[in-house]
């Protein structure tokens, strides 16, 4: 198969798995090649209570951050313990995920070709691959912010191109509710956002 001679539309796919194969590979690869670092190790030592309660009164109360990644860390390690790579790995899939959002949303607004080149762009980034490396709110903000744009964007032109089609609009607009209230239970800045 030579890539050149397709189509535009038919290299996007192609493209796309590339884009998110690249982004997977640079959160993923190297995840446990440093230390952990303050934040990370500060996250950790509050998990280790009992119930939930104490959790939110000697875990969350003290960091002044939302309660929401240090509850997930909290169940997330219980299933899975406490590796370097486990506690990192929800915050590349994040990461990898925001690349896809930001591809999706980049078609809704512009094209496809500006939207590859947008989600490239974040692919590869230094910062937001960095921090997809590190098991803090940011990659998981960035995400979740995100996907309140895509839907948010998505219920928008489904109700205007296709006002029969209520089920997909209102699910868009479920998406977005559900992904502004993760933003706000994340941190404060991706809530503002």
């Amino acid at each position: 198969m030579n890539i050149g001679n397709l189509q535009q539309s038919d290299r996007t796919p192609f493209l796309l798995v590339v884009i998110l194969g690249v982004a997977a590979y640079l959160r993923l690869h190297g995840l446990t090649g440093f230390s952990l670092s303050n934040d990370e190790l500060s996250a950790i030592t509050r998990l280790r209570f009992d119930n939930l309660k104490d959790l939110v009164l000697f875990g969350v109360y003290p960091d002044f951050h939302p309660a929401g990644v240090q509850v997930f860390l909290y169940y997330w390690t219980k299933l899975l313990g406490t590796s370097e790579f486990i506690i990192r790995l929800p915050f590349a899939l994040s990461g990898v995920g925001a690349v896809y959002l930001l591809y999706r949303t980049g078609k809704i607004w512009f094209n496809q070709s500006a939207a590859l080149l947008a989600a490239a762009s974040l692919a590869v980034l230094e910062y937001p691959v960095l921090y997809s490396q590190i098991a803090r709110p940011y990659s998981s903000g960035l995400f979740f912010s995100m996907l309140a744009i895509f839907c948010w964007s998505a219920f928008f032109k489904t109700a205007s191109s296709s006002p029969e089609n209520k089920k997909l609009t209102y699910g868009y607009l479920a998406g977005f509710i559900v992904a502004v209230s993760a933003c706000m239970y994340n941190h404060y800045f991706s809530f503002i956002t």
